[in-house]
């Protein structure tokens, strides 16, 4: 490569790095200027509670069980701090319940009337997606694995779907490690994408 492609080639690399600076400044800008008014909140937030990670690898954060938590809403986000209103959609105490466990990855359906999420019960247990409805009634299993999965040989246990989303169309799209590849370092499960209808 001449001296001149290269001198070219940094210009343009220099130039790019200045407008993406420039750019993330200004969108930076904006969230802080945004976040700092809870009064622009005029929605309900939909949130899970659960036990910080604490692993070696945030992508098989699914072999962790530290049970505790739920599928929550906070109903008036803009409200004054204490009177602020925290909904269980799903706990270990709510009517319709999975009893202890770890909930995580909720996902808000395109009418807001649904919530798909994961639920892992049991320390060495699968994770499997379960859907309830956003006042807390309706819940049915997903998921399963009682068939279909490939022998699991590597550390961890289980098998794990997980973070899933709604599709326009109604399907639920999600990753999942029931195709049980292994990923190199300390020989984990690895999640793949898939679709249920």
């Amino acid at each position: 490569m001449s001296t001149r492609c290269v001198i070219r080639f940094l210009g343009v690399a220099l130039s790019l790095f200045a407008a993406c600076a420039t750019y993330s400044a200004v969108v930076f800008a904006q969230i802080d200027a945004e976040t700092a008014s809870v009064e622009a909140l005029d929605f309900p937030i939909l949130f899970s509670k659960q036990h910080n990670y604490q692993g070696l690898h945030i992508y098989d954060a699914f072999f962790q069980y530290r049970p505790g938590g739920g599928i929550y809403v906070l109903e008036n986000p803009s409200a004054p701090k204490e009177e602020r209103r925290v909904r269980a959609v799903i706990d270990a105490t709510t009517p319709e319940t999975l009893g202890e466990g770890v909930y995580s990855s909720p996902s808000l359906s395109y009418d807001a009337k649904r919530v798909v999420f994961a639920f892992k019960g049991d320390a060495n247990g699968n994770t499997e997606l379960y859907e309830i409805g956003i006042d807390g009634t309706g819940l049915r299993k997903i998921t399963s694995f009682e068939s279909g999965c490939n022998a699991y040989c590597g550390s961890g246990s289980g098998w794990h779907d997980v973070q899933p989303s709604y599709l326009p169309d109604g399907r639920i799209v999600f990753t999942s490690t029931r195709y049980s590849g292994l990923v190199p370092c300390a020989n984990n499960g690895v999640a793949v994408l898939f679709i249920v209808n």
